[in-house]
């Protein structure tokens, strides 16, 4: 039988009630009843525990945009677009106030509210709209100083901004997440499980915007629902990584890159030996993707490296790559050995490795060797003289039933930025032009792009290089693109690679010279030839000077470059292998002019040639050209200008010009800021001319 025990009374609560008379007595009273306690009170429960509306700041702003968009065709049409957009906006932002405790939860609170009025011509047509916007942008932190914390956030803006180079981009975003963390000194760590750390988001975002450049328009409504997790563990020697992430995307303009999607990736690290000499480092990672042409993706690295002495190690590398899609399939491995030796000035290097790619219709199977050193050596009047020669030796056994070979999302990404007929080549030669697809899966997504569009196909023996066009609304510089396509090969193909090169160059301060030659001899082993062999030989030499021309620092290069390049069959064909030989020049330069401490000008030039002489004469050429202007008084007062310009003539692609140029200038006196820019792009393809123009002048004042 459990006895009731008697309760006790709580002195820290009787102390607590005195407390709370005593304070709204007055003090001669309190005095007069309780003489014996202090005048001051005692410490409570709640102390602390109150609410601040945090600080308060906003901003009235005014806002006008001004774009207009030409295209002239070479029949003599020509059309031209027009808008005006004058924007009206308040900012009200609380930010760091807390609800009983900043301990508790502190959070930060935005309200923009706008007015806007746009008004677009052009094809004889005249639209005006006024409308009202409103965004905001709210979020807080719980528990930010324990080990365990939560934030959570929502957000809403409507935005009509320029281009870089011309155009502009209107549209709505809108997201809202929450993420959790678990930190290092959690109660993980009284448990025996030091060095945990932990984060899981969660979040939704809508993106819906209208862009428009170069006389052509894209709508775009994209919404994504991702899953984050992230997980390390910390040991004496050693770390482990968990990546865990789940998404949920679609586009209305692009049903067919809707997706969902689950990727995951588990890295170890660890050095491990008597003198912690040794390290291995692993990968595994997997994702599957569930869309139009669902696939599957696992692969896994592992390396060794061990610093036997100081001057001489290894390396131990072995890797799989399993992927599946639209029911095909492929499983690649691959495993080398590489040692390293230094000896004074001279460094040695040799490895051997073997892979083996499976297909459906067969296996591919490589292995071989190379060897290569380098050596330098300073000379006299603070020169620097290097040489190094490099060779291998590779076999191929192609196993097949059948002579194409399909390749899943090659990566490659954008050049940056764009220049006429710059692009990125294919990994393979002898693709097939017209099974190339390229995708841009900027943000995770899958946006199919469209070929004379979105880019060009260059194709020069045999070697296809992809050209993103600048009048492309899906392509922007740097952004992310994969590549699929098929290519073609010997079915069952037995050949013997042999590489060879060798360099030298001297260095000083003010001029570098150095000469390089490769040379590369394809051999059939099962049968006397093949088009898909080639033997190729390249000698370059290069030249660059660097000091001070006019008080303007300057640096100028030179290449020369000759190559040749010979198949093993004189066959016709669709693919057939033609001797190519060329000769091409490369020439660039800059010069920097300091007018001051804080201004500085830039001029730079590049140029390239290259003639043909073999399957038949021809040149392609290209030069680019441009100058910036930068300017910031110590006002605070910020300039800056810049110009490019480039051009391609060749017979490969149409001749094509672009040029772009850009001025900003923004200053700021007390909270009150302005900042205005003008853009200026212009791309001619084909006879036709496309121009963006746009300027744009903002006025924002703060209050605090």
């Amino acid at each position: 039988m459990i006895q009731k025990q008697k309760r006790k009374r709580n002195p820290i609560r009787t102390v607590t009630t005195l407390s709370v008379i005593l304070s709204i007595m007055p003090i001669d009273a309190a005095r007069a009843q309780s003489p014996s306690l202090s005048p001051s009170p005692s410490p409570s429960w709640y102390d602390g525990f109150n609410t601040r509306l945090g600080y308060w700041s906003g901003e009235v702003g005014l806002n006008y945009m001004n774009g207009q968009t030409s295209l002239s065709s070479p029949n003599g049409s020509a059309s031209t677009s027009t808008t005006n957009a004058f924007r009206e906006s308040v900012r009200i932002t609380n930010s760091g106030f807390y609800i009983l405790s900043p301990r508790l939860f502190t959070g930060y609170a935005s309200l923009d509210l706008q007015l806007n009025q746009n008004k677009n011509s052009g094809s004889g047509d005249s639209t005006a709209v006024q409308g009202e916007a409103i965004g905001y942008d709210i979020g807080g932190t719980f528990l930010e100083e324990k080990p365990y914390t939560a934030s959570v956030f929502a957000n809403r803006s409507q935005n009509q901004t320029l281009q870089p180079f011309g155009g502009s981009v209107a549209g709505i975003h809108e997201s809202r997440g929450a993420r959790f963390s678990l930190r290092q000194d959690s109660i993980l760590k009284d448990w025996g499980y030091p060095w945990v750390e932990a984060n899981l988001g969660i979040r939704e975002e809508k993106n819906q915007n209208i862009t428009t450049s170069f006389g052509h328009s894209l709508s775009t409504d994209e919404q994504s629902r991702t899953l984050d997790f992230t997980a390390s563990k910390g040991f004496e020697t050693a770390d482990l990584w968990l990546n865990y992430r789940f998404n949920d995307q679609g586009n209305a303009a692009f049903s067919q890159s809707n997706f969902q999607s689950n990727a995951a990736a588990l890295t170890y690290n660890l050095d491990f030996g008597p003198t912690l000499n040794r390290r291995l480092d692993s990968t595994l990672y997997y994702t599957a993707r569930n869309s139009v042409s669902p696939s599957t993706a696992i692969s896994n690295s592992e390396r060794v490296h061990i610093d036997h002495y100081q001057n001489l190690s290894t390396d131990y590398q072995y890797g799989f790559d399993y992927q599946t899609s639209g029911g095909f399939s492929t499983l690649g491995q691959n495993s080398g050995f590489t040692v390293s030796h230094q000896f004074y000035n001279l460094s040695t290097s040799a490895g051997v490795n073997g892979g083996q790619t499976t297909m459906p219709n067969g296996s591919i199977t490589t292995y071989g060797g190379q060897l290569g050193q380098g050596y330098n050596h300073s000379l006299p009047g603070k020169g620097n003289f290097s040489a190094n020669w490099s060779g291998s030796y590779q076999l191929l056994s192609n196993n097949l039933s059948s002579s194409s070979i399909s390749v899943i999302d090659e990566a490659h990404t954008a050049p940056t930025p764009f220049a006429a007929g710059v692009g990125f080549p294919l990994s393979h030669n002898f693709a097939v032009a017209a099974s190339i697809e390229v995708f841009n899966v900027r943000g995770g997504g899958r946006v199919p792009l469209t070929t004379g569009v979105d880019y060009t196909v260059i194709n020069e023996n045999n070697q296809i290089t992809i050209v993103p066009l600048a009048g492309s609304l899906l392509i922007s510089p740097g952004d992310p693109l994969v590549v699929s396509y098929n290519y073609q090969v010997d079915a069952n193909l037995k050949s013997a690679t042999t590489s060879s090169g060798f360099g030298a160059g001297v260095n000083y301060r003010w001029i570098s010279i150095s000469f390089r030659h490769n040379q590369t001899t394809q051999t059939p082993l099962s049968q006397t030839s093949s088009l898909f062999l080639q033997n190729s030989r390249e000698d370059s030499v290069q030249i660059g000077l660097q000091g001070t021309l006019l008080g303007m620092a300057a640096n100028a290069n030179m290449s020369l470059e000759n190559s040749k390049t010979t198949g093993n069959s004189k066959s016709t064909g669709s693919n057939k292998s033609a001797d190519i030989a060329y000769d091409r020049g490369r020439l660039g330069g800059s010069l920097a002019w300091v007018i001051q401490s804080n201004m500085r000008m830039v001029f730079g030039l590049n140029a390239s040639e290259t003639k043909y002489t073999l399957p038949v004469q021809r040149t392609n050429s290209s030069i680019s050209a441009r100058g910036s202007f930068d300017w910031v008084p110590a006002d605070g007062w910020n300039n800056s200008a810049s110009v490019n310009w480039s051009s391609y003539k060749g017979s490969t692609i149409p001749t094509e010009t672009l040029v772009q140029a850009i001025a900003q200038s923004s200053i700021r006196r007390g909270k009150l800021s302005l900042t205005a820019n003008v853009a200026l792009g212009e791309w001619q393809r084909l006879g036709s001319r496309s121009t963006n123009r746009s300027f744009n002048i903002s006025v924002v004042r703060q209050f605090r």
